[in-house]
């Protein structure tokens, strides 16, 4: 792997946030580095159990998954969308792993999942279709005024997707859930976010799907924009979603907000509803990713964050849990220790990792993945046609 230059736009800044405060950088930095670079608008991104890295890439006439080992070393390739036209339906598409299976699940923003085996990269048939009739809208929460609401979709209603996540209960590892990003778009009307839960048989190819998360906050001024989303073992999920402003209440901003994926019957739902996160500080996501222990990662996307000081774009955004999975700081653990191990030593409730150098550059950060092998983080540049890796100290 290539190290990166101080004078190159990759700088590593590393700052901590503690509620809205802004702390000075630790001196134990984690290694920033190219793990490869030359990959044409690089966005979705995952990694399998033997850590064998696949990322989707937007070449000029095709996209492509292209995967690469621990080191960077180009393994293989399968192409999606082969012409300029055919290639539109590809454009954003997202990975999760299934280590259950050995298999990669991607995700078209047009709602078409495809089935890729890691060993040779096999794309298994059929290909599903997530139909829109197929999808509930009843009794979902609105985050931005704490009610449950029921969304109509029309026959013009036009279901865009972004991020998801996989999610097995450890004791009941047959039962698959994804939760998966989208925007409902209807004009003239602002498109609609949302977290949809979706149970899928990946053999019949049945979905049932059920909207559980949206905002009435809904602005043109992020038009069409989807989410990132995870879910980490414990059964806690994360997103970003808008929220009005307090201080400019014409205005919106987006939050984290916690959720609960999966409940074991014998234990006590820790989250009885969703959560708004970090006193309501500035965080955008275009991708997330959780780790083994459950900490959460997110790509702040090229808006990046105010939640980081300096706001740059580009931002790494790293949330380490509690040994129960709710990011510290929420309620009832606002006191509780960092599960362990704590994400690269940070022992806060949010930190930033900055990758613009200044304010003017624009650095569109789109997916992260962590590592099963070493814990390692990998993130995708899509305007700088780079993956990069981030490691522990």
């Amino acid at each position: 792997m290539k190290t990166m230059k101080a004078t190159s736009l990759f700088a590593v800044i590393f700052i901590f946030l503690q509620s809205s405060v802004p702390l000075q950088a630790q001196d134990t930095r984690p290694h920033l580095a190219i793990f490869k670079d030359g990959i044409a608008l690089p966005d979705g991104i995952t990694i399998d159990a033997q850590g064998r890295v696949l990322a989707h890439s937007e070449a000029f006439s095709r996209t492509e998954a292209l995967q690469f080992d621990t080191h960077g070393t180009f393994l293989d390739q399968v192409i999606f969308g082969d012409g300029v036209f055919e290639k539109t339906r590809f454009i954003g598409s997202r990975f999760s792993y299934d280590p259950f299976l050995n298999l990669v699940i991607m995700l078209t923003p047009a709602g078409d999942l495809f089935q890729i085996h890691p060993d040779g990269l096999q794309i298994a048939q059929p290909v599903i279709s997530i139909p829109t009739e197929a999808v509930s809208a009843n009794q979902v929460y609105d985050i931005n005024t704490g009610q449950i609401v029921s969304l109509e979709f029309t026959l013009d209603t036009v279901l865009r997707y972004g991020d998801l996540a996989l999610f097995r209960p450890g004791t009941l590892p047959e039962q698959l859930t994804l939760m998966v990003t989208g925007t409902a778009e209807r004009l003239p009307q602002p498109p609609v976010p949302f977290v949809m839960d979706m149970t899928l048989d990946p053999l019949s190819g049945i979905i049932a799907a059920q909207l559980v998360l949206t905002s009435s906050a809904a602005s043109f001024a992020v038009e069409s924009r989807t989410r990132g989303v995870a879910a980490n073992a414990h059964g806690i999920g994360l997103t970003t979603l808008p929220i009005s402003d307090p201080v400019n209440p014409s205005g919106t901003k987006e939050v984290a907000v916690a959720f609960a994926v999966y409940t074991a019957p014998e234990t006590t739902d820790l989250l009885p509803q969703p959560m708004i996160l970090f006193n309501g500080l500035d965080i955008t996501s275009d991708g997330m990713a959780s780790d083994q222990a459950g900490h959460f990662y997110a790509a702040s996307g090229d808006r990046g964050s105010s939640a980081c000081e300096p706001n740059r774009s580009g931002a790494l955004m790293v949330m380490p849990v509690d040994a129960n999975g709710l990011p510290l700081g929420t309620a009832p653990s606002a006191n509780a220790v960092p599960a362990v191990p704590a994400p690269l030593g940070i022992l806060d409730p949010l930190a930033c990792f900055p990758i613009a150098t200044t304010m003017d550059d624009i650095v569109s950060s789109r997916d992260v993945a962590v590592s099963p092998v070493d814990q390692s983080i990998v993130l995708t540049v899509n305007n700088q046609d780079l993956v990069l890796v981030l490691s522990q100290p």
